[in-house]
């Protein structure tokens, strides 16, 4: 996600991201779940313009739980809280969806930068509390914050397969390969703990129901309207967000969302962002990045070489009947060849007047567009396993202005950073 800085000429080249080097032994998403203390995970700091010289720096972790080995870190979704007026420009609050080894929180923080002549600028990250609430606890992915003290979050599953019950791992594969309808977003508020002290009361409503696989979130920054990614459905849906309708609604009342719009996307869309836009414009740009190919992730993931093709039987018939693209379809993943594939689109909204889409795919009626793609092999150089990508544009170190983007892999080491 974008970062601010205190240099305006950079303001858009920094990019805040999560990495978890355990993740090959510990997904509570597609798996594996081998061992959740094998590695703990980290925040990163990239700076997409910082040419040559050193473009990525770790943020350094003040948690005093984490530190004694009381508590774990796997970061999945996080997200910076909105900015408060007359609020202290050098202090962000961070919250971090945190998948533990038996139950997933929400970790807040208060992000400042480090006096430190580093570049990227360092990053401190200093543990405030937990939100911990049995809504919480199962699945949940990205974060939406509203305010400081109100966010949303999606689920991407009703069953985890995090359960421990033979049941529940069942239930868990059934509902992502049946695309079935049962992952949501709520809306998550809570009232900051009075003297620092760690207990927080927590209220979570659901906001947003039916959706197969609720992943990515993007609020427009006139938080009117929500998009989510529906990895299984390769769907984004667009939310109208409207105000709770009775000015006597409690404190941090859930707004209602309405489905206003959905458009298909090419892979099994993942994390969202939104390209910066001109200031009070009414025009959204969504970047979503995700997996072509669910075989080749869970090769990559899982560390297993497949192959893909036909029974015997079927081959034979499929030759009887002249089908040949099916009785030649063989398709082989080596794991230790590739780290899945990688695809990132723009999707604009509203669309383009008159048109099905954006750019080079107006004229093929799509409504996104293209922005990145790799095979993924590693002996071509490819980048696999895209989660997230985000974009802008400033000046360089040279004080060129450039536009950049910024791709995540899932089992990447590093990211990718494209120039224009």
């Amino acid at each position: 996600m974008h970062l601010p800085a205190r240099d305006g000429a950079a303001e858009r080249a920094l990019v805040l991201v999560s990495c978890d080097p355990g993740r090959k032994r510990w997904n509570t998403v597609i798996g594996p779940l081998a061992d959740p203390h094998s590695a703990q995970g980290a925040l990163w700091v990239v700076d997409a313009l910082g040419g040559e010289g050193e473009v990525v720096h770790k943020v350094e972790l003040e948690w005093a739980a984490l530190e004694r080995g009381e508590a774990q870190f796997h970061p999945l979704g996080l997200a910076l809280a909105p900015r408060v007026d007359g609020g202290d420009d050098d202090e962000l609050r961070l919250f971090v969806v945190n998948h533990g080894a038996a139950h997933s929180t929400v970790e807040v923080f208060s992000l400042s930068p480090s006096p430190s002549p580093h570049r990227p600028p360092s990053h401190r990250a200093t543990h405030l509390f937990t939100l911990s609430h049995p809504a919480l606890s199962t699945a949940p992915n990205s974060i939406a914050p509203l305010s400081r003290t109100a966010l949303f979050l999606s689920h991407d599953h009703r069953h985890s397969r995090r359960a421990r019950s033979l049941v529940g791992r069942v239930a868990n594969a059934v509902e992502t390969l049946g695309a079935l309808p049962y992952a949501r977003v709520d809306y998550v508020a809570f009232d900051e703990p009075d003297d620092g002290g760690a207990q927080v009361t927590v209220r979570a409503e659901t906001v947003v129901e039916g959706v197969s696989f609720a992943n990515g979130l993007a609020l427009s920054p006139a938080q009117d309207t929500l998009v989510v990614a529906s990895t299984s459905r390769r769907e984004l849906l667009f939310y109208d967000v409207r105000p709770a309708p009775s000015p006597a609604s409690p404190a941090h009342a859930p707004p209602l969302l309405t489905l206003r719009r959905t458009v298909s996307l090419p892979m099994l869309v993942d994390n969202l962002s939104l390209l910066p836009s001109p200031r009070n414009s009414t025009t959204l740009t969504v970047l979503a990045a995700g997996h072509p190919s669910y075989p080749a992730l869970l090769s990559a993931a899982h560390g297993r070489n497949l192959r893909l093709r036909l029974p015997g039987p079927l081959r034979e018939w499929a030759t009887t009947l002249g089908a040949l693209e099916w009785a030649e379809w063989d398709v082989q993943l080596r794991a230790d060849e590739q780290r899945g594939m990688s695809w990132a689109v723009a999707v604009r909204d509203p669309p383009l007047a008159g048109s099905g889409g954006v750019g080079e795919r107006e004229e093929e009626g799509e409504e996104w567009e293209t922005v990145y793609q790799s095979s993924g092999r590693i002996a071509e150089g490819g980048f696999g396993g895209s989660t997230t990508a985000v974009a802008g544009g400033g000046s360089s170190a040279a004080g060129e202005e450039r536009a950049w983007m910024v791709v995540v892999g899932l089992y990447e080491e590093g990211v990718r950073i494209v120039h224009e």
